[in-house]
Parts: structure tokens; sequence; C-alpha cells
């Protein structure tokens, strides 16, 4: 490649393609020859990265399904707090037996959203009730 190169010649070197050989092996490659305007050609270049030269090793064996969690053993105290946070809701059974720490956090927001005493006039029993619940079952995941 000489130092007076054009955009060009130098795209065409980079593909492999020249001359004959472009034309017969690769006519979506001609494609990319019909413009002449140095800043395509410039974007052409810059998308020669690493990953055109070098593709993603594939996975050699598939990502399989994940297993289901087991169940929480629950004390008599964790009972009534799952228990609260299952009747407490309008959507039915927000938590699994199985819940994870995330699933915990996004029920509690939910029924926090709807049971907050600035949303139910004053009504602050209810809301520690639901603090008090989500602090039982977190201590599932403290253990």
């Amino acid at each position: 490649m000489s130092t007076q190169a054009s955009f060009r010649q130098i795209l065409e070197e980079k593909l492999q393609v020249q001359g004959r050989d472009r034309v017969d092996s690769a006519p979506m490659m001609d494609s990319l020859f019909t413009s002449t305007d140095p800043a395509h050609l410039a974007y052409l270049l810059g998308n020669l990265g690493v990953s055109y030269w070098q593709p993603q090793p594939q996975r050699i064996y598939p990502a399989g399904p994940r297993p289901t969690p087991r169940a929480h053993v629950f004390s008599p105290e964790q009972q009534l707090a799952y228990d609260f946070f299952n009747s407490s809701s309008v959507l039915g059974k927000i938590l699994t037996p199985a819940f994870t720490r995330r699933d915990l956090k996004k029920a509690f927001r939910q029924l926090a959203l709807r049971l907050h005493p600035d949303m139910n006039k004053g009504a602050v029993a209810p809301f520690l009730d639901l603090k008090n619940s989500y602090e039982l079952l977190g201590a599932l995941f403290t253990e």
C-alpha cells in the first residue's frame, strides 16, 4: 500500500477484494464501491474493526434452563408476614413461595404505595404492619 493510496484502494485491500475477483466472487461488494465520497469510504473503513476480522466465539454448550428455586421454610411469624403480603394485594398473590429478594422488594414497593399514610388519610397501622412484615421476610436473606 503506497502512501498516496486512495480511500478506495485502502478499502479494497482491507476487504481483500481486487480487480476481477471483486466482480466474480462478491457481487454484493460492488455496492460498497459505488460511492466514491470520501466520507462514505471513511465510514466503511471505520466499521472494519476487530469484530470484522475476529468473529465472536459461540458457546460450545447452549445455556440450559435455570433450576427453579426451592420454597422458603417460614417460621410462624414469617408465615403470617407472607400471608399479609399476599392478602393485602389487589393483584392477588404477588409473592411465590420461592420469592427472591428482588421480588420481595418489588412487592413491598407496590403495597407501600397503596398503604402509605399520605395516601390513606393518616392510617399508620397498615403501613407499619407492612414494614414489619417486610423486615421479617427480609431476614430470610440475611441468614
